[in-house]
């Protein structure tokens, strides 16, 4: 009456309910388990990408403001070059007006002198020669009078 396949089909279906009442619960416990830690990796991976993109926000705002600063610091040193060029050629431009002026007042001062020598060398010359002359001294005097206003003149 009970054959073979009978046995046979008797085992298969306690195997299955075997499987099905301890194996079954397991396998569900774990793929449960797998489902939880594969969620929570998902929403840990939610944050970090959130966290990731905050950081690349700031790191564009900071890119930017570091571009606007070095654009400020090059827009100083231009500026500041300008001034300090131009101080620079004032300060020449000064001191080649007072060297100007110290040679204009040294020829200035030199050519006095020279034409103080040339006068001196002149009525020297000329007392020399008319005291050589036999004049009168009335005649001398008269002499030396119109020389010394002729002198003056020439000043």
């Amino acid at each position: 009456m009970f054959d073979e396949k009978f046995w046979l089909a008797i085992a298969f279906f306690s195997f299955l309910g075997l499987l099905i009442k301890f194996v079954l619960p397991k396998i569900a416990k774990t793929l449960d388990s797998h489902s939880k830690k594969i969620a929570e990796d998902i929403l840990e991976a939610k944050k970090l990408r959130e966290i990731a993109q905050k950081l690349l926000e700031e790191a564009k705002v900071f890119h930017k403001h570091s571009i606007d600063h070095s654009q400020k610091i090059i827009t100083d040193a231009i500026e500041e070059a300008k001034k300090i060029e131009n101080a620079s050629k004032k300060s020449l431009e000064d001191q080649i007006k007072k060297i100007s002026d110290l040679a204009l007042e040294r020829l200035k001062a030199e050519e006095e002198f020279a034409i103080r020598q040339v006068k001196t060398n002149i009525i020297n010359e000329a007392i020399e020669q008319i005291s050589t002359l036999h004049f009168k001294e009335n005649e001398q005097n008269k002499i030396i009078e119109k020389s010394l206003v002729q002198i003056s003149k020439i000043q």
